[in-house]
């Protein structure tokens, strides 16, 4: 499972990320093109919320820790 190990399973979380995002582009685009608005209120902005998340909780692997401490 990704929650044991993390770092070796950021495709995991990566493909979790990047699905949301589309999904939430995808309802987006639909709101505005069939006229539901609501979605807009609602569930786009917390399927992008929820990815900005992810995204800050993003496990990082050494390399990219030193590369920060290094620039």
């Amino acid at each position: 499972m990704a929650v044991k190990d993390p770092i070796r399973n950021r495709i995991i979380i990566d493909f979790t990320v990047v699905s949301m995002l589309l999904h939430g582009l995808a309802m987006a685009y639909d709101a505005v093109a069939m006229g539901e608005l609501m979605h807009l209120v609602g569930d786009v902005p917390a399927l992008l919320l929820i990815s900005a998340l992810f995204i800050w909780l993003r496990p990082k692997d050494s390399n990219e820790v030193a590369g920060e401490l290094e620039g």
